[in-house]
């Protein structure tokens, strides 16, 4: 009822998206786009977004990332398969984690050249908080073409590189 109250809000331009990936409790959990989003008409959907949409077989069918055919929902409309939400795979380290050496959170510092075990290299845009609750806004190049992440640097374990 929610998601029908905010459809019929939006008057004209509406957008909706999905977090392919989230971390939760330093854990990266991977998620399925809702079924709802499934069951919107062609007709009213723009793929000419860059980052894409919701995948869509021949004839209006949807599959799933994996190429499987579509389930039917109690309604009898078609929906993306496998709902597993928030299934976890365990994230590849980018570095070795032998050679890994973590720093001392309170020598990290704003511009400083830093590497995290799954995020890869990064540099440190800003530093804002006290000191035990110090919060980092990293810019990792290597994530999704380049994303920025805000870190709690007390759990971040970063190593600080030239």
């Amino acid at each position: 009822r929610l998601f029908y109250v905010a459809i019929t809000r939006a008057e004209s331009h509406l957008v909706l998206t999905y977090s392919a990936s989230r971390y939760r409790y330093g854990k990266q959990r991977f998620n399925q786009p809702s079924r709802f989003l499934a069951e919107i008409g062609e007709q009213h959907l723009d793929s000419s977004s860059p980052h894409g949409s919701v995948a869509r077989a021949p004839f209006g069918r949807f599959e799933t990332r994996m190429g499987q055919s579509p389930k039917k929902s109690s309604s009898g409309a078609k929906v993306q398969g496998n709902f597993k939400r928030g299934t976890q795979r365990k994230p590849e380290p980018v570095v070795n984690p032998a050679d890994f050496k973590p720093s001392p959170p309170d020598q990290i510092q704003t511009g400083m050249k830093v590497l995290h075990l799954l995020f890869g290299e990064g540099k440190v845009l800003s530093i804002d908080g006290a000191r035990d609750n110090r919060v980092a806004t990293i810019f990792f190049k290597d994530v999704d073409g380049g994303s920025q992440k805000r870190i709690l640097l007390k759990f971040a374990k970063l190593q600080v590189i030239d």
